[in-house]
């Protein structure tokens, strides 16, 4: 695969991305979630559940931070293929390139 491609993928999977982290759907979802749990680990006495309900946090966290991750990607894939197409608009100018 090409840079360009690449690049054109980590920017669709970006923009995909970042419309999931901005739906508030999504960020209800999440904050629902890990209110629910912390509510659950809060009162809970047993610690091996505690333990576990404060894996399902970190889990949680885990997923978010990693949509989080490629949002990011794609923002600086379409940076630098906006930087791409700048050095390729600058040599067809100059008649070095077509």
């Amino acid at each position: 695969m090409t840079d360009e491609l690449r690049l054109g993928a980590e920017a669709a999977a970006g923009a995909r991305a970042e419309a999931i982290i901005t739906d508030p759907l999504f960020a209800d979802a999440v904050r629902r979630i890990r209110d629910a749990i912390l509510a659950q680990w809060q009162n809970e006495d047993d610690a091996a559940r505690r333990d576990r309900l404060w894996l399902e946090i970190r889990l949680l966290s885990r997923l978010v931070g990693q949509i989080r991750g490629v949002m990011e990607t794609g923002r600086l894939a379409t940076a630098e293929l906006g930087e791409i197409e700048a050095r390729r608009s600058v040599l067809q100018r100059l008649g070095i390139q077509k």
